[in-house]
């Protein structure tokens, strides 16, 4: 099998673009098992760094192209990759196919997309959250790209909603391919009675560094949500506090930092646990996944949780937070944008001394997954 693969990085401050591109490669693996047919994928990425994913059962080889959009030679590769792929998946980084990031970026991504179409090779758009556009130029390139795509996945129902309205398609409904990413089980020594909290401060949200305005798209005041939820437990003797960064780089200089928010916290709040050990979404996952209960502001990092079958209590600044979990019929989630501060500290904490009974809502909610998966799953199977 010869996939080309857009919009995820293997390697990036962002743990959940690496989370979409390794459940992919997971997914595609074990289709390839029951084939009987090696994996060879050509990542167009950001970065160059080589990959390598080793297999017992079968080849998976990684090619790796550059993304130099003013290179001639790049775009040929492009062409090349695409012309000798079986089927061409992108994924828009989850949620970057919309025009809040700005035209260029739309832009550039766009022309990828566009080269995709035209290389007649089966294109499909993998499940993602599609807008918001507010561009009319960006809306018209939008539509003609999900309509003349072969296959267009969504992972929430508002998503299927938009491209209904945007171009009147109607987009396959099913889930965040993270919910396959692998782990493994960590062997805990636990003290009876204390509760692990996990907690995932957003540094996208923590201050204007970031350059997102929270202000306009959240109305809970973050940072003193997060201070008030710290002071809370920093009083409660049966709560561990783990700090664990989802987006981060490796000298925590990212403008977007979990890392520095993280270690801001654990300076003030000595008792906590700070995780820094942990660099690919794997092994995240697999801190993660040890806790009792997990709430966090970075959607891949609550899907960890989720899929782990941990307590989870998704903290929302967008659409695809609620338009994810609402569909899996989970409602323990904080709506930044619809919340007040003092009402998203008290759920929270009062969700955290309930994380049993969530426990047991995410194991029901979580037999919803398979089902939901299915519908993109076939078509790979099929290609």
């Amino acid at each position: 099998m010869r996939v080309s693969l857009l919009g995820v990085e293997f390697y990036s401050e962002n743990r959940g673009c690496g989370a979409l591109a390794y459940s992919i490669v997971e997914i595609l693996k074990q289709i390839c098992k029951k084939k009987g047919d090696n994996l060879h994928i050509t990542a167009i990425l950001f970065s160059n760094h080589p990959v390598v994913i080793k297999d017992d059962d079968i080849e998976v080889t990684i090619e790796c192209i550059k993304i130099a959009p003013k290179k001639f030679t790049y775009w040929k590769a492009c062409k090349r990759a695409f012309a000798d792929s079986d089927f061409i998946l992108d994924f828009s980084m989850g949620d970057s196919f919309a025009d809040i990031y700005g035209m260029k970026r739309f832009f550039l991504a766009s022309m990828l997309k566009e080269l995709a179409i035209k290389s007649k090779t089966e294109f499909i758009m993998a499940p993602q959250t599609i807008g918001p556009f507010s561009r009319r130029e960006a809306k018209l390139w939008a539509s003609h790209i999900l309509k003349a795509c072969n296959e267009c996945f969504v992972r929430d129902t508002l998503s299927k909603k938009y491209v209904k309205e945007l171009c009147g398609r109607n987009a396959l409904l099913t889930t965040d391919v993270a919910f396959a990413l692998p782990y493994k089980e960590r062997i805990i020594d636990k003290k009876e009675g204390i509760v692990r909290v996990g907690l995932n401060p957003s540094g996208l949200l923590w201050g204007k560094e970031s350059g997102f305005d929270a202000e306009k798209h959240v109305s809970v005041d973050y940072k003193e949500y997060i201070e008030c939820l710290m002071q809370a437990w920093k009083k409660d003797e049966m709560v561990e506090i783990y700090l664990i960064p989802h987006v981060f780089a490796e000298d925590g200089s990212g403008m977007e930092d979990d890392l520095r928010v993280c270690k801001e916290l654990h300076k003030k709040y000595p008792a906590t646990v700070l995780e820094t050990g942990a660099r690919t979404p794997m092994e995240i996952k697999s801190i993660i996944a040890s806790m009792d209960v997990f709430t966090g502001a970075r959607m891949h990092a609550t899907i960890a949780a989720f899929s782990s079958g941990v307590a989870t209590i998704p903290f929302s600044y967008s659409r695809k937070f609620e338009g994810l979990y609402h569909d899996l019929g989970y409602a323990y989630l904080i709506s930044g944008a619809s919340t007040n501060t003092q009402e998203a500290v008290k759920k929270t904490l009062a969700w955290v001394k309930e994380y049993k009974k969530l426990r047991e809502n995410v194991k029901e909610c979580r037999k919803n997954i398979p089902d939901k998966q299915r519908v993109f799953l076939d078509v790979l199977k099929n290609m």
